[in-house]
């Protein structure tokens, strides 16, 4: 009998167990963009939220960048969808390898991604997101039929201010749109004040 209660408390703490970590693999997946490896969406501002209290609290900006990946439509229209998707997977490991640990990267929506970069002055943000578009540009980017195929992308980058994490993100989406204005393949900053 207490080799029975023995048993059926192991089965019940292993039960216990295999439904937690089923539980933390489905918040992972609902949280991570299952074609690029990027955060999603889903629990996006509150990680702004917290890297903005981080920067206040150690008086070092976070900078946010939107990114569009320039002229996605006619990858899509003339490749394929499994061009484009071969297109942002590639394109999304090349620029999250470039990052640092601690940097994120949310896909945004379709071909747009914003990358939180905590601890970065806008200057410095602006270095590294330039290096990112360089080496986007010289990527050699291999599709399902075997070619390959090079991309570029458009940056708009701003600086997060405190408890106004929403109007980074719109601040960022008005140097894009700019980026896009001024011919793609450029980063652009938006500035307090514009």
């Amino acid at each position: 009998l207490d080799l029975y209660d023995q048993c059926m408390d192991l089965a019940l703490r292993l039960n216990t167990t295999l439904r937690r970590l089923q539980l933390e693999i489905i918040g992972e997946l609902r949280s991570t963009d299952s074609l690029t490896g990027c955060a999603s969406r889903r629990g996006m501002m509150s990680k702004l939220r917290e890297e903005q209290a981080r920067a206040e609290r150690i008086q070092r900006p976070c900078c946010l960048c939107l990114l569009d990946f320039d002229r996605f439509k006619r990858i899509n229209d003339e490749l394929g969808h499994r061009a484009g998707d071969a297109v942002l997977r590639e394109g999304m490991r090349f620029i999250a390898n470039a990052l640092r640990k601690y940097d994120t990267v949310f896909r945004y929506g379709g071909e747009e991604f914003l990358i939180c970069l905590p601890s970065s002055p806008l200057c410095d943000a602006s270095l590294v997101i330039e290096r990112i578009r360089e080496g986007l540009e010289r990527l050699a980017i291999r599709l399902p039929d075997g070619s390959t195929h090079s991309v570029t992308a458009s940056f708009g980058l701003a600086e997060m201010h405190p408890r106004r994490e929403v109007e980074a993100i719109a601040n960022a989406d008005m140097a894009l749109i700019r980026a896009k204005e001024l011919g793609r393949n450029r980063v652009e900053m938006w500035r307090e004040g514009e």
